[in-house]
């Protein structure tokens, strides 16, 4: 990111904490639709989809980067 221009930092900066407002609200959604609602299982599932998320993020982002 450090050889980025000012502008594409902010932008990056910007985007990023959409991203992390977005991935709250879809983690709280999965959370509450999760079918193993109160079960032991619902933690690994919730955690899993996190990992599903971030992986993704860390996808784009090096796809970003990448480009520049």
């Amino acid at each position: 990111m450090s050889k980025l221009p000012q502008k594409k930092k902010e932008l990056l900066k910007n985007a990023q904490k959409k991203w992390l407002a977005f991935r709250d609200a879809e983690s709280e959604l999965s959370y509450a639709l999760d079918p193993n609602e109160g079960g032991t299982l619902q933690q690994v599932s919730s955690g899993s989809f996190a990992y599903d998320m971030l992986k993704k993020r860390v996808t784009d982002l090096e796809g970003y980067l990448a480009n520049e």
